[in-house]
């Protein structure tokens, strides 16, 4: 077998020889291949040959391919984290001098939110009575055989719209207020994290 594998090297062209790579492998039925391409479908055997027919490594296989650059993005990624709250940290301890200060601070920009919040909460309660309002206006009308004004119509539909905004925007500062919340517990404990070591 040996020197048939060699005979087939003496037969490749020399121009894979002298520059490019070369590849053997094994097929399923244990025959040898030797091509200056690797098979479309790389095989677990499948290695690169220098011009003395030595083996230099072997070729990675598709699926050994997509775990090591799996394993390398993980890294990447790892390490671009890690960057990241390096920099967070260190913003975090420029910022404030004590976990009192931050407190105060953070707790401040939750006021103003909350203040928003409240004054969202009560035009969404006067829209809903100028709602309830027209809508028996409009029911009134109705019964008494009456015409309801376009006009009528038109007011409460806009009074429907603008509260729908409302309640969207209601929702929406709600949220804010609970991130707000989180991240100023989470930075507290960052913060008595950094200044304990």
């Amino acid at each position: 077998m040996p020197r048939l594998a060699g005979l087939l090297l003496a037969l490749l062209p020399l121009t894979v020889l002298a520059g490019g790579t070369l590849y053997k492998w094994v097929d399923e039925s244990g025959k040898v291949h030797y091509s200056d391409a690797p098979p479309l479908q790389a095989p677990n055997n499948l290695v690169e040959l220098d011009r003395r027919g030595s083996v230099t490594r072997s070729v990675e296989t598709p699926k050994e391919r997509a775990a090591r650059e799996a394993r390398e993005a993980a890294a990447q990624s790892d390490a671009a984290r890690q960057r990241y709250q390096a920099r967070y940290d260190k913003g975090l301890l420029e910022s404030y001098q004590s976990p009192d200060e931050l407190r105060a601070e953070r707790e401040k920009q939750l006021a103003v939110q909350q203040s928003i919040l409240d004054a969202l909460q009560n035009d969404r309660k006067t829209l809903q009575q100028n709602i309830v309002q027209q809508t028996r206006q409009i029911e009134a009308l109705q019964k008494s055989g009456k015409p309801v004004p376009p006009a009528l119509s038109t007011n409460l539909g806009i009074l429907r719209q603008q509260a729908a905004h409302t309640e969207a925007a209601i929702i929406s500062r709600q949220a804010e207020i609970a991130n707000q919340t989180r991240k100023m517990r989470y930075d507290l404990e960052r913060y008595h994290q950094l200044t304990r070591r």
